[in-house]
This record gives C-alpha cells, sequence and structure tokens, in this order.
C-alpha cells in the first residue's frame, strides 16, 4: 500500500489551501466544509468520513476539510486548512473552534462526547466574520481528565482602582480552579472588599480592610455551583470602599 494518499497531479504548496489536497473516497455524503477523518483504505485512496466527538472511531485520527460536497462512495479532495465565513459575532479573534458531530463545528466550546477536539481559529468577529479551519494543528483532549479539557489553562486578570468594576466574557466555557490577588497602591480602608463573581453570584469575596500594599490574598472558600462558565458568560471584578485598588487573577481551564 502506498505510503502517502496524496495523488501526484496535485502539486505541493503553502499559499493555497487546494495546493495540499489529499484525493480520498467518501465513506458516507460529506458536505463542504466538514471536518473529515480517514477510517479506512479504498484502492490507493484514504476512505474518510465526517468527524464527530461521540463516535470513537471518528473523534481521535489526523482530520482534514472537505473542499467540496462529495457523495458516499465518490472521490473528493481533503484539505488541511481552509478559510471559510462563519457567524462569528459575540467571539474574539483568535477564540477557539470546536468540533460537534456529524462534520461540524461551534464556538460555543468543547461539545459532550469522548474528547474535546478543536479544529479551527477565528480570525475576523463579525455577523459574516472569518474562521480557518487547520485541524491537523491539534490533538484531541479525552473529555473525561481531570486536567485542562482540549487547551492550556487560562488566566485572566484585572487591574482595579478604588471603586471599581470591569468585566470579561468568557469564551469558551471555562472551569475556575483558582482566584487570587494582590493589594496595590495603598492599605486597604474599613470596610473594603474586592469581590469576583459568575455574573451576579460572587465566587469568592476578599476582606481588604488592613490589608497592606504587596499581600496577596488567595481564596480560602469557594461556591462550587458558580465555578463553571458557559461561552458568553460575565467574568466580573467589583471593588468597593476607599483604598480598595488590586490586581486580580482568575485561573479557569476549558469546561
Amino acid at each position: 500500500m502506498a505510503g502517502n494518499f496524496k495523488n501526484r497531479r496535485l502539486g505541493a504548496g503553502r499559499d493555497f489551501d487546494w495546493s495540499s489536497a489529499q484525493m480520498f473516497i467518501a465513506g458516507e455524503d460529506i458536505a463542504e466544509n466538514d471536518i473529515i477523518i480517514a477510517t479506512g483504505v479504498n484502492g490507493a485512496f484514504a476512505t474518510m468520513v465526517r468527524g464527530d466527538v461521540t463516535n470513537a472511531a471518528k473523534c481521535r485520527g489526523l482530520m482534514w476539510v472537505a473542499k467540496h460536497a462529495v457523495p458516499s462512495g465518490s472521490r473528493g479532495l481533503a484539505l488541511p486548512w481552509r478559510r471559510i465565513t462563519f457567524a462569528t459575532n459575540g467571539s474574539s479573534i483568535g477564540a477557539p473552534v470546536w468540533m460537534t458531530t456529524a462534520g461540524d463545528y461551534t464556538l460555543a466550546g468543547p461539545s459532550t462526547g469522548l474528547v474535546h477536539r478543536r479544529v479551527g481559529t477565528v480570525i475576523t468577529a463579525a455577523v459574516d466574520g472569518r474562521i480557518i479551519l487547520h485541524p491537523y494543528a491539534f490533538q484531541p483532549s479525552e473529555a473525561n481528565q481531570a486536567g485542562p479539557a482540549g487547551a492550556s489553562v487560562v488566566v485572566y486578570e484585572k487591574s482595579l482602582t478604588a471603586i471599581d468594576t470591569e468585566a470579561i466574557v468568557v469564551n469558551p466555557a471555562m472551569k475556575v480552579i483558582d482566584v487570587w490577588l494582590v493589594k496595590t497602591d495603598n492599605v486597604g480602608a474599613n470596610p473594603s472588599t474586592c469581590v469576583v463573581s459568575n455574573g451576579a453570584n460572587p465566587i469568592e469575596s476578599f476582606d481588604l480592610n488592613g490589608v497592606v500594599v504587596g499581600a496577596v490574598m488567595r481564596m480560602a472558600t469557594i461556591d462550587a455551583g458558580e465555578l463553571a462558565f458557559a461561552s458568553g458568560d460575565t467574568l466580573n471584578f467589583e471593588t468597593t470602599g476607599a483604598n480598595s485598588e488590586c490586581t486580580v487573577w482568575v485561573s479557569a481551564r476549558p469546561a
């Protein structure tokens, strides 16, 4: 069996998505821009089907993007990457794109399944935005693992003045694993606080009364019910009282 499924008439290249395409045989009906994966061999070509995070045979191998719609049993071209128009309003440049089922993908965070599989990146945030699908660049992460799910731990940082409010829109879905702060500028007055919240629901409240500049405070207790943030939820920071200046860090992993 040939070690490379690439058709010799397709020249090498990096500037166009089609110039590094692989010819394949569709193992099922495939739509244009579906995420696809090889599950077997048919003659000199790979047999490819739509990726699916709920199917063990369709979620853990090397993945591609379908250049055109391909009926089952027909030949098609698999691309290593592709830029496409996608509704990215409410997202941000650099945000991950996650595979779901039936070759599809979403910006709403990892879907329930056997793995969390990133397949692309937001490159323009707009109603008619743009994403680049490049699934070959990412490896799946087992959905039931205790560590980060499909991506590295994220640390959010906010510097607050006295009597201040700040917010971060979370994307994708995250689970908070730690919160800490450093007191800045002045010794905390009585009373003065810093509250970190999931929307309107506090995660941790720090009492800054008498806390000296440079002191580090870490959450002592936490409401487990407020740890999980859905994509689009707001991570809020609020300082109250005189001399409540501080810098806060929130550590979180993809949910």
